[in-house]
């Protein structure tokens, strides 16, 4: 006797299979971090453009590893090989995002 998959089961697999992709991708979004054009400030007071990597998920107060690139007064690149990003120490403080180099 030959088996014949009825046409709900067939839909319900493939609701499945994409429940299942959606639930892998808000997986990886949870563990990726994104690189977010914020306002910052360095320590000596210097605001520029930057895009910090990860910087709506950085514990309030705390200095955190993480990279940044930073853009000039017209929005221009400040780098000139790869990506740009450097490691920097970072601290998200009511919405400020302060640079400092690594120590």
């Amino acid at each position: 006797m030959e088996y014949r998959m009825h046409p709900l089961q067939a839909v319900l697999i493939v609701f499945g299979v994409l429940f299942a992709f959606y639930a892998v991708a808000l997986f990886w979004e949870k563990i990726i971090h994104h690189p977010e054009h914020v306002r910052a400030k360095r320590v000596d007071g210097h605001v520029q453009e930057a895009d910090i990597v990860g910087a709506s998920k950085l514990r309030p107060g705390e200095w955190q590893r993480t990279k940044v690139r930073f853009y000039g007064q017209n929005g221009e690149a400040l780098w000139t090989q790869g990506d740009g990003f450097i490691e920097y120490g970072v601290m998200r403080q009511n919405g400020i995002y302060i640079v400092r180099q690594p120590s």
